[in-house]
């Protein structure tokens, strides 16, 4: 699969982001900035994007905050704690009292490797609840592990069940170099 980073916002009435009441795919609560639309909604976006990404109308992907997202398993999702191209990245968060929050998701859209072919960092799309209908960073770094915010943690990566590949990363490079020459292999008798 080719993967197409999404670095600008999404339709509001693709479908991907419309609620299911509107005849859309979106299983999470509508908003009132359009007509229709999920979004500004971090688990919002990640289902619409998910589903955009795969060409699918529904995800298995849990209707709860985001801060429970890592943990719930049962969506049959694999998990783990390396970044891939069209991930789910999950933080938990706290508010200013240090009391935890309904945490926060984004969709990994790039990964940016330093000279020695290491992770530096990410580009993430994210919409926020009661914030900003779409955002894209690429200031999300491996230094800080990852932390969107001071008082946010990383809790993980829920894999796409396709991965895509990462042009970018030493598999990947070997991938587009086989596809853009003919590799001849000698036959042995």
């Amino acid at each position: 699969m080719i993967y197409t980073p999404r670095t600008t916002a999404p339709d509001p009435y693709s479908l991907y982001w419309q609620g299911i009441a509107y005849g859309g795919y979106n299983k999470f609560n509508v908003h009132n900035m359009y007509p229709g639309c999920t979004l500004p909604n971090c688990t919002a976006y990640c289902e619409g994007r998910w589903m955009e990404i795969m060409n699918w109308t529904s995800t298995n992907l849990p209707f709860m905050n985001a801060t429970y997202w890592y943990a719930h398993t049962s969506d049959g999702y694999p998990r783990g704690s390396t970044p891939l191209l069209g991930s789910i990245i999950c933080w938990r968060n706290w508010d200013e009292y240090g009391q935890p929050d309904a945490g926060h998701v984004g969709v990994v859209e790039e990964i940016f490797y330093d000279a020695y072919g290491q992770i530096e960092r990410l580009g993430v799309g994210y919409s926020a609840s009661g914030g900003a209908y779409f955002t894209y960073r690429t200031n999300i770094s491996a230094a800080n592990n990852f932390k969107y915010k001071t008082n946010s943690e990383l809790q993980g990566f829920i894999y796409l069940p396709s991965q895509p590949v990462d042009f970018n990363s030493d598999e990947g490079a070997a991938i587009l170099f086989a596809s853009e020459h003919r590799l001849i292999f000698p036959r042995r008798f």
